[in-house]
């Protein structure tokens, strides 16, 4: 007789390859995004009677959001030390030619993707994201004839520059975005579903410290600590309740029908002189108009956002390799 753990870590195996081979077409990549989805949020969701077609059109809806943002991301962007000099967009996201290496070739996902059977290749593609920040600075200003000193300059710069996604060719890259995106998505699904189980928990170890209260209660506190329980018993049925598998098809039409609330881009543009100081007049020489896609998420918080193209180079990841393992020492 084959052990049951070993025939449901068989199934589990099943099932992954399923969700993670590629589609042919949209309706088999929609299949593909709810058997995705489901066993993310509660896999057992497959052993009731309206799975899937109670769950096609929230996960429709998701599916498609996702696939538009992905569409919308500008780029791919050339990141290289020649765009660096030449391309006010590249210029403006490192303080440095150096930065740039750094953020790009010595990053985790970069030594990952070296990793990968066959090697790096001559192309990397991947989404880019890093956080736009501006700080107050004073300098001197030329206005009209007169150099003036100490004026106050709003300094637009970039931190925590992140590559995710990285693939060979620009369609691979887009296409993990895609499920990266959706995964996002459902994400705020389980965080739902997680609140409700969070307070049914909550309210279990309230009920137990009044069940323990009462056992040793004497006649006078007996009375209210009883109507205390019952009334905190009502509260953990309908918790309960809320909890129950059946009520999850509604968490998804809450999150997945309206994607444009928990995931969405927003275009800003900026003029910014080499240096990164905010011009808004528009009298200064040597600005330019640059354009930036923010991305708000599941953590509320804006991710500047930029699809990439970069030529893996060996021999800034061999550095990186050095670095770790000069890392791993110093642990020791």
């Amino acid at each position: 007789m084959v052990p049951l753990t070993a025939m449901a870590n068989g199934l589990l195996s099943r099932l992954l390859e399923r969700v993670n081979r590629p589609a042919t077409s949209q309706t088999e990549l929609l299949e593909q995004a709810i058997e995705r989805a489901v066993m993310r949020v509660e896999p057992r969701l497959r052993q009731l009677r309206d799975y899937p077609a109670r769950y096609r059109k929230p996960i429709a809806r998701a599916l498609e959001h996702a696939q538009r943002l992905a569409e919308d991301i500008p780029g791919p962007i050339e990141m290289s030390l020649e765009q660096f000099g030449r391309d006010p967009f590249v210029h403006a996201l490192f303080s440095s030619p150096e930065e740039m290496q750094r953020a790009l070739y010595m990053s985790h996902a970069m030594h990952e993707y070296a990793r990968r059977p066959g090697g790096p290749g001559n192309d990397a593609y991947a989404l880019m994201g890093m956080r736009r920040r501006e700080k107050t600075t004073f300098g001197m200003e030329l206005q009209g004839e007169i150099l003036r000193r100490e004026v106050a300059q709003q300094v637009v710069y970039f931190t925590d520059h992140t590559l995710t996604g990285l693939a060979p060719t620009e369609a691979e890259a887009r296409q993990q975005l895609v499920w990266s995106l959706f995964d996002s998505l459902i994400q705020r699904v389980i965080d739902r579903v997680n609140e409700r189980l969070c307070t049914k928990a909550n309210l279990l170890r309230q009920k137990d410290y009044l069940v323990a209260k009462l056992r040793n209660a004497d006649a006078i506190s007996r009375p209210i600590l009883q109507q205390q329980l019952d009334a905190l018993l009502a509260k953990v049925i309908t918790a309960t309740q809320a909890t129950d598998l059946r009520h999850l098809a509604d968490d998804f039409d809450a999150i997945l029908l309206n994607p444009e609330s928990y995931l969405r881009l927003e275009r800003v543009t900026l003029r910014l002189d080499p240096m990164g100081i905010l011009r808004t007049d528009g009298s200064e020489t040597n600005t330019h108009s640059i354009d930036f896609t923010d991305l708000y998420g599941r953590d509320r918080r804006r991710w500047t956002v930029v699809m990439v193209h970069c030529h893996p180079q060996p021999e800034l990841l061999s550095v990186a390799d050095r670095l770790r393992e000069a890392g791993r020492w110093l642990q020791l």
